[in-house]
């Protein structure tokens, strides 16, 4: 709401014209106005005053709060006018004037100003004075000096300016008149931008006191006019059938190969480092690690050495705790959870020890990497700026980022709506009656497995009956005869009546569950037929709207998505699998380490003892000395196979700590492709998110970019029209409905569909969009490209809802058919014109063509009526009009511009664009002083005698000093 208009105005003559307006109103001929009587005015000092106004639109009257109201809108321009509807010379009140500089001084109070002071809400009051035919006498207190502009509507009522009048008379068209006037004086006429005395403001050289004498004509023709109703077909996109404007317009064609420009160009934005699937980390198996030589057998020396200790404690099954812990130390180190070579640990503590490693290691993925699995990097937003404008330029012929534009024997393709993206509102309505929407790839892969495990289960079903059929069938052929009867004896015919014996119930008994297992049969067939044809019909109707390259993006992203569902899924399911590796292996050579100690420890000793024996028992002459060498050889003996037998368990152990080394490196691979797959859920989220949010917004923007603006002509009953003035013209079209040609409305799709409309729109409709909404970002990066909300309350979600609700249809459909309009005024759309004729009692039965009927308010030069003026008034030409400002359709410009509107020697024409098929002029005298205007000097002699102004008689009237003859002619 830009402006407001407030009427001040009491008497009976202003309820009958206020009525007269709101019956104009419901019919679309006037706009809403806000209209005060003076009982309705509350003073109440030192308060502001209180003023109740009814408030005229559409839906009827309806009291309500003035500043209230006013304070509800952001307003450029608020009206004030005070009218005076002089019926006769004592309906006129100076107390209505007073209360209107009241009214005006209050608003003007509560107006808001800038830091400088000024005024942000201009405020234009004016006093309109509306005599009937005959009025004089009228007080000068009526006016309101200072006020920008007093203005006094001429009582004439001409069916065309260069007609006669018929007078204004209080009792026939005095309210017609009346209503017109404050209608144009309010600015509420339709289709006429603005108040016809906006311009009429007093200044520096003009004299507060001053008067303006105004009269007004105008002519309006109702009915969808011809660019509404080019508009209304070029816009419907339902009218270029399936293939869109490719198949119309000269700058491209409709592609010859879809599918393959589709896959292209899905593979293009596959392609992208933000689109492309990510290869998964490498995982890292336990080190080889180098060893030297020498650093090998001192390890395995020391190893030995300690080896002895562990089986003596082994043996003795002393200090077993004190070596675990130390071992378990040395081993893992302490909460550290790796495993370190310090010496032989205890065996059946191995197991123990390296399943708190490996839970140490759980605990850590649980606690951290869970939480970062979660932590997505966002998409940048040059991802959506590249998707929609790729999407965009394959419908709009508009660059194509990533991808080469394409064509065909130098003329560039173009692809149907549908091959980029899914209509908006397909969807596929499924038995039970839910709709599964042509972007919803989740639903769409779920209803498809549904399908085909019920066709699975059916099929079985079917089988399943099958086999008994055949079963029941082998059984019945091998299965011996039934008696018939005495041998020998001749079939007697079957005699009704007698009941079946014992030997036929199981013959009935088998006939039924036969009939039984048929009828089963056909039901499952049927089944299997019914859900094959409903898979078909489902497969059929994907197929068409998956080839889009919106759809190949989402289905694409779609099944990484539940793939990397399952695979962690199937991480989260195993993960508490991973174990310490088993210690069977380690006990043997445990088990084996202390036997070979003990049998090889026993050896040497009775070796020894026997030795010493022999020597001591049987020889008589011993050689110490060779003995004592035999002793050192057995004891070194035995150390070098005790440390053979040592190594070996020492490799087997290493062994086990390489086998728990493994585990761990898996669970540690495992960790990384934990982190790894959420990162990536993240993200796949995102972009799915991402796609469906844009794929829904590129739909609207690509098949549906605009609308028809809504068609608000209503005709107007014969009633209204009866009551309009002579001054205020309607016409009709001969024809119901104008016919547009198909050259005209290709010439029209051509003038919509330029190359890159698509791109055009979406930013049209976003620079709008972001009007509405506070803090948009219109530099840079948008901000429905930067939102990661995913919320219906973000930037994107509400970019959603103003595409989805139709608004970004309706403003675009508003600005196209501007721009045919414009064309048309431009002559580059040749429109044929309506050929309408004015009704009502004023009509002169003539149809003409559209231009013609307003032409005459563009030709004119007739003079205001001469009662208006006094003598010396006339006598300076002051009845001449000086300014005629003149509101028209465009279709009259042509017209206008040939009639040559400023001629030197007429009034100066102040030409403006109307914004409906509506036509008005004003006319403007000069500024007056009041004792110029006859209204308000005293009241002259009546009588047919005294009619004629003596001293302003034209010559050739013949008369006689002091008198008149009965009869005078021109």
């Amino acid at each position: 709401m830009e402006s407001a208009s407030v009427i001040i105005a009491g008497g009976r003559p202003a309820q009958d014209v206020r009525s007269l307006v709101a019956v104009w109103t419901k019919q679309g001929i006037t706009g809403a106005s806000l209209w005060v009587d003076p009982a309705d005015v509350i003073e109440a000092p030192p308060e502001p005053v209180h003023v109740t106004a009814v408030l005229v639109d559409r839906d009827g009257e309806h009291r309500v709060d003035l500043f209230a109201h006013l304070g509800r809108f952001r307003l450029d321009l608020v009206r004030v006018a005070v009218a005076q509807f002089a019926v006769t010379e004592d309906a006129v009140s100076a107390e209505v004037t007073d209360l209107g500089q009241e009214v005006g001084a209050t608003i003007e109070r509560a107006l808001p100003r800038d830091p400088s002071g000024r005024i942000m809400t201009r405020l234009h009051r004016t006093v309109v004075v509306i005599p009937a035919s005959g009025v004089t006498g009228l007080p000068s207190e009526i006016l309101a000096p200072r006020w920008e502009a007093n203005v006094v509507i001429s009582p004439e009522d001409r069916p065309d300016l260069d007609r006669m009048s018929i007078y204004v008379r209080a009792s026939e068209n005095y309210a017609g008149h009346a209503a017109a006037a404050v209608s144009v004086a309010a600015g509420i006429l339709r289709g006429i931008p603005g108040g016809a005395f906006d311009k009429v403001t007093t200044d520096s050289s003009s004299n507060p006191d001053d008067v303006v004498v105004a009269r007004l004509s105008i002519r309006s023709v109702v009915g969808e006019g011809v660019v509404d109703v080019l508009a209304r077909k070029a816009l419907e996109p339902v009218t270029l059938g399936p293939d869109g404007p490719g198949r119309v317009v000269t700058w491209a064609a409709p592609a010859s190969e879809p599918d393959l420009i589709a896959r292209r160009a899905a593979q293009s934005v596959l392609a992208a480092p933000e689109w492309a699937a990510q290869p998964p980390p490498q995982g890292d198996a336990p080190e080889r690690t180098r060893e030297g030589f020498r650093s090998a057998v001192g390890r395995a020396a020391r190893f030995n050495l300690r080896t002895v200790g562990a089986v003596a404690a082994w043996t003795a099954n002393s200090s077993r705790t004190s070596l675990e812990r130390s071992a378990t130390e040395h081993l893992v180190g302490r909460g550290s959870g790796v495993l370190v070579t310090v010496g032989p640990r205890a065996v059946d503590n191995a197991e123990a020890v390296a399943r708190d490693a490996i839970d140490s290691a759980r605990r850590t993925m649980d606690d951290e990497i869970a939480y970062e699995a979660t932590r997505g990097t966002p998409p940048p937003a040059s991802t959506w700026v590249t998707l929609r404008n790729l999407a965009f330029g394959l419908a709009d012929g508009g660059p194509i980022p990533g991808m080469e534009s394409p064509t065909q024997t130098g003329v560039r393709e173009v692809l149907r709506p549908g091959d980029v993206v899914p209509a908006p509102g397909a969807a596929f309505r499924t038995r039970d009656g839910a709709l599964i929407g042509a972007l919803d790839v989740h639903d769409l892969r779920a209803h498809r497995l549904d399908l085909a495990r019920e066709r699975q289960a059916r099929e079985a079903e079917l089988i399943r009956l099958q086999e008994v059929r055949a079963i029941r069938a082998a059984e019945r052929a091998h299965a011996p005869a039934a008696p018939t009867g005495r041998p020998g004896a001749a079939p007697s015919p079957a005699q009704p009546g007698p009941t079946p014996s014992p030997d036929q119930a199981p013959e009935a008994s088998a006939e039924h569950e036969d009939a039984r297992l048929a009828e089963a049969l056909a039901g499952a067939e049927r089944a299997v037929r019914e859900t094959r044809v409903v898979e078909a019909d489902f497969a059929r109707w994907r197929a068409q709207n998956d080839r889009s390259v919106m759809s190949r993006v989402g289905e694409d992203v779609a099944r990484r998505l539940d793939e990397l569902e399952v695979s962690r899924q199937r991480f989260l399911d195993r993960r508490d699998d991973v174990t310490a590796p088993a210690t069977e292996a380690l006990d043997r050579a445990k088990r084996r380490l202390l036997r070979q100690w003990r049998w090889t420890l026993v050896i040497a000793a009775l070796v020894v003892a026997g030795t010493w024996i022999w020597a001591t028992q049987v020889d008589e002459a011993p050689d110490w000395s060779a003995y004592a060498w035999i002793t050192v050889g057995v004891v070194v003996l035995t150390l070098v196979v005790l440390v053979g037998f040592n190594h070996a368990f020492y490799k087997a152990f290493r062994h086990y700590e390489w086998e728990v080394a493994n585990v761990l490196a898996r669970q540690r691979r495992d960790a990384a492709l934990f982190l790894w797959e959420g990162k990536q859920l993240a993200r796949l989220r995102l972009l799915f998110a991402g796609w469906h949010a844009w794929a829904t917004v590129i739909s609207e923007v690509v098949h549906r970019p605009w609308e028809p603006t809504e068609a608000v002509y209503e005709d107007l009953t014969d009633d209204v029209i009866e009551r309009f003035p002579a001054a205020m013209a309607v016409a009709r079209q001969e024809e119901e409905q104008v016919d547009i040609s198909t050259r005209l409305l290709v010439a029209a799709y051509r003038a919509v569909y330029t190359e890159g409309w698509a791109q055009q729109a979406f930013a049209e409709a976003y620079e709008r969009f972001a009007e509405s909404v506070p803090g948009s970002q219109q530099q840079g990066h948008l901000d429905v490209d930067t939102d990661v909300s995913g919320s219906d309350l973000g930037a994107r979600g509400q970019l959603m809802e103003f595409w989805g609700s139709g608004e970004a249809r309706a403003f675009l459909g508003e600005e196209r058919t501007k721009r045919l309009r414009q064309l048309s005024n431009d002559g580059e759309l040749d429109l044929p014109h309506r050929r309408v004729g004015r009704v009502g009692k004023y009509s002169d039965d003539v149809w003409q063509e559209e231009p013609a009927f307003f032409l005459p308010t563009t030709i004119s030069e007739t003079t205001f009526a001469h009662e208006m003026f006094t003598s010396p008034a006339r006598a300076a030409n002051q009845h001449y009009v000086q300014t005629a400002r003149l509101w028209l359709p465009q279709v009259a410009y042509p017209a206008a511009e040939r009639a040559s509107l400023n001629d030197k020697d007429g009034p100066t024409v102040r030409l403006e664009p109307a914004d409906a098929d509506t036509a008005l002029r004003v006319d403007l005298s000069p500024r007056l002083l009041r004792r110029e205007v006859a209204l308000f000097t005293a009241k002259e002699p009546q009588g047919r005698r005294a009619a004629v102004d003596r001293s302003d008689r034209p010559p050739g009237l013949h008369a006689v000093d002091g008198a008149t003859a009965d009869r005078e002619f021109l």
